[in-house]
């Protein structure tokens, strides 16, 4: 599993797999990420990559549902080193 998955974000907020052609969730990019797949995301408008940016949220997401949040050093580090 070496190759990424290119995803692409639009302005509303819509995550689209080029892979499959298909629109996805934040979910179910956690479930591709979880099954080991390498992911990049890249800001349709901008051309940026913001795959850290999605990658933060979901496990902001992940932790909020869960109840549990991540120790606070680890936002620290987050923080610091962007």
């Amino acid at each position: 599993m070496n190759k990424i998955v290119l995803l692409k974000k639009y302005a509303n907020r819509r995550i689209y797999n080029t892979e499959e052609s298909v629109y996805v969730t934040l979910g179910q990019v956690a479930e591709m990420v979880k099954k080991g797949m390498k992911i990049k995301v890249v800001d349709v408008k901008t051309k940026e990559d913001v795959t850290a940016c999605i990658l933060a949220q979901i496990a902001l997401e992940e932790a909020k549902n869960n109840n549990v949040l991540m120790p606070v050093p680890v936002f620290y580090l987050l923080i610091r080193y962007g």
